[in-house]
């Protein structure tokens, strides 16, 4: 058996090789590609990593007693995914490290790495879906919405060398993430190719339906709520807004057949800025194409393209009359004025 980490970095197609081996976990168990029981609920995936983030010594506890019950079913591999591994401090994979050594198995790294000029739309725009940005937010560099330390996580150098540093450089394996390049230009399919384990299931059109991005109107309709809505809000009612949000922009974007609402996330830079994010990330990515790309060039420049800024004030007034009659239905009552 080998134990395949995968820290799955923002937008890099992690969400659609989680719902696809979600979806089929009784056939990629069959196939050899165990995962613990705790990954197969809907988010559960992060239990682990958040356990690890939160120094919650039960919750660890319980995540690795799913994942010694996936092992004694004798896979081939044994998987762990999330989203909230690899910004994971030394200690914290240490520890890691130390409860997954007990297994006796080798450990492998598989993950992607994105252009962060490209990368900081699609985190802007996936902030905005959590009702996490503010319009006087910088678009990138900050963590004014985001978890803290995530402009420097985005360092991929530092961030891989932390998983080189505990389980050595030859476990860790990258490839840069650009659909056009992908196998069957889908994220599930590339991975499990990569892992030499046959797909199952119609794993490319799954991933058109995973965490898409929200469009210019979708992430400026994000921007007017979150000014509007109680920032105080409990836990509960601000997951209802969420929910609330996601299923107006998708009834926007299919139902009323409007474009910009869903599936691209917005073109926030000028020229100038994405040459800004090319230079202050150039000394990681040049390190880290040294060890894994035979230093090649990591991410070429993005061709230049026209910003399409979400302000609120330019979405078209009966759109936004539909958008917003359609979210105070589905939201808690009383939540927006």
């Amino acid at each position: 058996m080998q134990i395949v980490l995968h820290p799955g970095v923002w937008k890099t197609g992690s969400s659609a090789i989680q719902m696809h081996l979600r979806r089929h976990h009784a056939a990629y168990a069959s196939a050899g590609l165990a995962q613990p029981a705790y990954a197969l609920e809907p988010g559960g995936q992060h239990a682990l990593s958040d356990a690890l983030r939160e120094d919650d010594g039960p919750a660890l506890a319980g995540c690795m007693a799913d994942i010694w019950a996936a092992a004694a079913t004798g896979p081939r591999f044994l998987l762990l995914s999330s989203e909230h591994l690899w910004p994971l401090s030394m200690a914290r994979l240490q520890r890691l490290a130390r409860a997954l050594a007990a297994l006796g198995a080798p450990v492998l790294v598989r993950g992607y790495v994105r252009a962060q000029e490209a990368l900081w739309p699609s985190v802007y725009a996936q902030q905005a879906k959590m009702l996490h940005v503010r319009a006087d937010h910088p678009l990138w560099g900050s963590d004014d919405y985001a978890r803290d330390g995530l402009v420097e996580a985005f360092d991929f150098d530092t961030a891989f060398a932390r998983f080189e540093a505990v389980w050595g450089r030859e476990a860790v394996a990258l490839k840069v993430y650009d659909r056009d390049q992908l196998a069957g230009r889908c994220a599930a399919t590339d991975f499990l190719s990569w892992l030499g384990v046959p797909p199952q299931g119609l794993a490319p059109v799954e991933a058109r339906e995973a965490n898409p991005s929200f469009g210019w109107k979708g992430v400026a309709f994000a921007l007017r709520l979150a000014e509007r809505l109680d920032p105080e809000a409990a836990d509960g009612e601000a997951r209802a807004c969420r929910q609330a949000l996601r299923r107006t922009v998708r009834h926007m974007a299919s139902h009323k057949s409007c474009a910009d609402w869903l599936g691209a996330a917005p073109g926030l830079f000028d020229p100038e800025t994405s040459a800004a994010i090319r230079a202050h990330y150039a000394t990681g990515n040049a390190r880290l194409a040294a060890r894994h790309f035979e230093g090649r060039l990591l991410f070429e420049p993005r061709p230049p393209a026209p910003a399409t800024p979400p302000d609120p004030a330019r979405l078209p007034k009966a759109e936004l009359r539909v958008a917003e009659r359609l979210f105070r239905r589905l939201a808690p009552a009383g939540v927006m004025p």
